[in-house]
């Protein structure tokens, strides 16, 4: 064997144990000593689009899986009434009678946003009457449509459809999720749309290196794509908080009552509620729960 072939041997064989990890992630949590006792809940971070290549799921995941009896998800979106759905956007995402969104933009913006959606066959003044921070979601959720990827393949959807035998249990409410950006005033929901709009040609080509991060379980590197576009400025800040610290803790206290209930639950959620010192697995810590994180070995 040569020198060049034996050095790409020992480099292959030094990188196999990085390769063996390079699965989405998974966390286990227990009670202080009641790892063999009590069942765990398992924390599975999702991302809201996928393609079939995502499937079928790592073993490890999936036999976490099907060793719950409870599947718990942020919502049913498989399940929301129509009606009630339609109303809740109405209430939380359409101006009133009187208002419009091109009347909030500047000149500059709405020029911005007219180029964009020409980019995606729409009409701007389809979104005249829908406000900034709505706008903003729908144009990225338009974008995504233009990929390889889909919403209706996204991670949750896939456990929703997997989860016939399992007991369902929404952590939230369409209601409560869409409130949130009414707690942001015009001018802050304008910001948002503007930061979207800016940042939009580049949008795509994120949603690939998330995609393929989310794949390999790299914390560090979805951590930066996630929860570092909320460091700039006091806006992003607002959204961070409100998107994330205050339902992150919510979120610890559901766990925490499933491990006092002693049911063995997989939860599923936005992988961004997992992440950094203010997600549900750091704070689960600090509140004294036994934390880990499975490998594809179980270990």
């Amino acid at each position: 064997m040569s020198v060049k072939n034996l050095c790409a041997s020992c480099l292959l064989l030094l990188l196999l144990p990085l390769l063996t990890f390079a699965e989405p992630l998974l966390w286990q949590v227990n009670s202080v000593g009641s790892q063999k006792k009590s069942p765990p809940v398992y924390l599975f971070g999702s991302i809201h689009y996928g393609q079939n290549s995502f499937y079928p799921l790592p073993s490890r995941i999936q036999r976490a899986f099907e060793s719950s009896d409870i599947l718990a998800v942020e919502i049913d979106s498989e399940n929301l009434n129509p009606h009630q759905a339609a109303a809740t956007v109405r209430r939380h995402g359409l101006y009133s009678t009187g208002e419009s969104l091109r009347s909030a933009l500047s000149k500059k913006e709405w020029s911005l946003l007219e180029k964009i959606c020409r980019q995606l066959n729409v009409e701007p003044l389809q979104m005249n009457g829908v406000k900034p921070w709505l706008v903003a979601v729908q144009l990225l959720d338009l974008e995504i449509r233009t990929t390889a990827y889909s919403q209706d393949k996204g991670v949750d959807q896939y456990m929703l459809r997997q989860g016939h035998r399992h007991t369902l249990v929404e952590l939230e409410t369409m209601e409560q999720q869409l409130s949130i950006f009414s707690q942001l005033t015009e001018e802050e929901q304008v910001r948002f749309l503007r930061q979207t709009l800016e940042n939009f040609d580049g949008s795509a080509k994120t949603l690939t290196s998330l995609a393929q991060a989310w794949l390999e379980g790299d914390e560090a590197l979805l951590a930066e794509f996630i929860l570092g576009a909320f460091e700039d400025d006091e806006t992003s800040q607002k959204l961070y908080q409100l998107i994330f610290v205050d339902r992150n803790r919510q979120m610890s206290t559901a766990v925490e009552q499933f491990l006092f209930d002693k049911q063995a639950v997989f939860m599923v959620v936005g992988l961004g509620h997992l992440l950094g010192k203010d997600g549900v697995v750091a704070e689960l810590r600090r509140r004294g729960y036994i934390v880990r994180q499975l490998s594809s070995d179980g270990s």
